[in-house]
């Protein structure tokens, strides 16, 4: 009898080896060979693209122009067996990772720790393209442990990724924003008191406030719910 962990094997072989593939995903010169039973029954981009008459539905191949390769397989991992892999992949072979880190250096290692919450927030963009609601909130539940963990990290890690999703992020999508939210208002004043952060940190702050301002207006309670934060604190230590 199989089990769970069989099938999410052979579901995983039927993505890395395209037998019995009735439908092509081109971005530059990949070429993915999927299933339109996995694929179009999963998401309401490809199935309007497959099955609604459209040019791709006679020539069942569907070129990407936006998304990298490495998302669309990460996007393809988890339409094949509900999974995708944030650090690496698994079919697209030039990847360009990171070299060794050297004792002492630190950069790798950074670099690697914000592309993990870059690498999620594109499948979240890419997962809200193509209309794949569970892989949004896969994707969020990926970022929200991100966040979780790295939010105090000893480099500006954390406000370089609230950068990039603020200038990313599509407005009318919030659960990214929910989520740094939740995080910067009760770490605010933490960050604040640490001198040798603060000055660096606060910079980038403002700056991420100022787009917000500009092109995410509903970004603008996360302001009020730091500004009510540190006055509440500020009351407290003049009592």
């Amino acid at each position: 009898m199989s089990t769970p962990a069989d099938i999410q094997d052979v579901m995983r072989d039927l993505l890395l080896r395209g037998q019995f593939s009735d439908m092509e995903i081109i971005r530059q010169r990949i070429t993915f060979k999927v299933h339109r039973a996995i694929v179009c029954t999963q998401s309401k981009y490809f199935n309007s693209a497959i099955c609604d008459g459209f040019k791709d539905s006679t020539e069942r191949s569907i070129r990407i122009r936006e998304d990298t390769p490495e998302t669309i397989e990460r996007v393809l991992s988890y339409l094949h067996h509900r999974e995708y892999d944030d650090r690496g992949t698994i079919q697209y072979q030039t990847v360009h990772k990171p070299a060794p880190s050297s004792p002492g250096d630190k950069t790798n290692d950074t670099e690697s720790t914000k592309n993990i919450a870059l690498n999620n927030m594109r499948v979240f963009i890419t997962a809200n393209k193509f209309g794949i609601d569970s892989l949004q909130s896969s994707a969020t539940q990926k970022f929200s442990r991100w966040a979780a963990k790295n939010w105090n990290s000893p480099v500006l890690v954390f406000p370089e990724v609230i950068q990039e999703v603020v200038a990313s992020v599509p407005s009318y999508e919030s659960s990214l924003q929910e989520v740094i939210l939740d995080i910067i208002v009760p770490y605010s004043l933490f960050y604040h008191r640490l001198l040798e952060v603060r000055s660096s940190f606060l910079d980038v702050l403002l700056r991420v406030f100022l787009v917000v301002f500009l092109v995410r207006q509903h970004f603008v309670r996360i302001f009020y719910g730091i500004l009510r934060h540190h006055l509440g604190s500020i009351l407290l230590l003049t009592i």
